[in-house]
């Protein structure tokens, strides 16, 4: 491989500004932060619950005589 192709310093450059935590390009919504996270675990927690509770009156119905 040749240091001197243009190609291999841009591809260089892409990588130590991915992996370079001070980098001035990222950007901070894209840094993932623990409230985001619980954030998204409780979301995910109602939706299973409300699938669950729905589930449930479902089979109350179907079960319910007439």
């Amino acid at each position: 491989m040749d240091g001197d192709d243009p190609d291999t310093a841009w591809i260089r450059e892409q990588v130590d500004q991915v992996f370079d935590p001070s980098s001035e390009s990222r950007s901070a919504d894209t840094e993932v932060t623990d409230q985001g996270i619980a954030d998204k675990v409780a979301l995910a927690a109602a939706l299973v619950m409300s699938l669950v509770f729905l589930c449930f009156l479902v089979v109350l119905a179907l079960t319910a005589g007439p």
